[in-house]
């Protein structure tokens, strides 16, 4: 259903879409946003912290997830 909804809405390359992109899309945007990974692990259905992180497609770098983003210092 995803790739025929990507197709008619004229993205290139539907084929290379599926709900894991949709999954790994959501993970990753929460990650960058420091949420807790339990908190998005609970929401995702994941029990596997390794399969969890395997979704991330974001950088890990410091600049890009500062976990102090969210500190009242």
């Amino acid at each position: 259903m995803l790739k025929r909804r990507i197709e008619t809405a004229g993205i290139a390359h539907a084929n290379e879409y599926s709900g894991h992109s949709l999954r790994a899309g959501f993970i990753t945007e929460a990650r960058n946003r420091t949420i807790d990974e339990s908190d998005t692990m609970k929401h995702t259905r994941h029990h596997d912290l390794t399969a969890f992180r395997n979704y991330d497609r974001g950088a890990d770098t410091l600049s890009d997830r500062n976990p102090t983003t969210n500190l009242t210092l």
